[in-house]
């Protein structure tokens, strides 16, 4: 635990004298989730290949500070499951509410880390089985980013993401790792 926190200062004390600016922004980022599966209260573990994640961000840029509005929708196909083969999608939406510390020098990189709840749905619809979906699922998630200006209103920002889904009616408590590309643009 002590070198994670090592990390997370060495991470965020690049980020001195800088010169933020406050704006409205929109960012839309494309990536993919690097779990393969999924738990049923009943003991049935879906796996899935993997194949893509879709993001939407609206926020506000307060010097160092950023807060955002999430939209998130994975989509993968089901292969298999505890008793053989399955056929159909797993699907994942999340709206999260995420507080950033970003950081600024004198290049054009920035670097973020940023925390954020809300609520996902998943949805699993197996052609052997049934279908199941659950909704209001509490989820957090920890986010880490390191993005590069390219101008005054564009930042490319890749990034890493660990979310946690809460246990739910049908499934069990999960961790989901996700790397995503965005891009940034600043209305300012």
């Amino acid at each position: 635990m002590k070198n994670f926190f090592k990390v997370v200062v060495l991470f965020l004390s690049i980020n001195l004298y800088a010169n933020p600016t406050n704006a409205l922004y929109l960012e839309l980022g494309f990536g993919v989730a690097l779990e393969d599966s999924v738990q049923t209260q009943t003991g049935f573990e879906y796996t899935y290949e993997r194949q893509y994640l879709l993001d939407a961000m609206l926020g506000f840029q307060y010097g160092l500070y950023r807060v955002e509005l999430e939209q998130s929708w994975q989509k993968d196909d089901l292969y298999s499951h505890g008793r053989g083969k399955s056929e159909g999608d797993f699907i994942q939406k999340s709206q999260m509410f995420n507080l950033f510390y970003s950081g600024y020098n004198k290049s054009n990189f920035l670097t973020s880390i940023g925390f954020g709840v809300g609520m996902s749905s998943i949805e699993l619809d197996d052609s052997y089985t049934k279908r199941i979906k659950n909704d209001n699922i509490f989820t957090a998630q920890g986010i880490l980013s390191i993005g590069y200006k390219m101008g005054e209103n564009l930042v490319l920002a890749p990034k890493y993401t660990l979310k946690y889904l809460e246990k739910s009616d049908d499934f069990e408590a999960k961790y989901n790792h996700q790397i995503l590309f965005s891009i940034r643009y600043l209305f300012n």
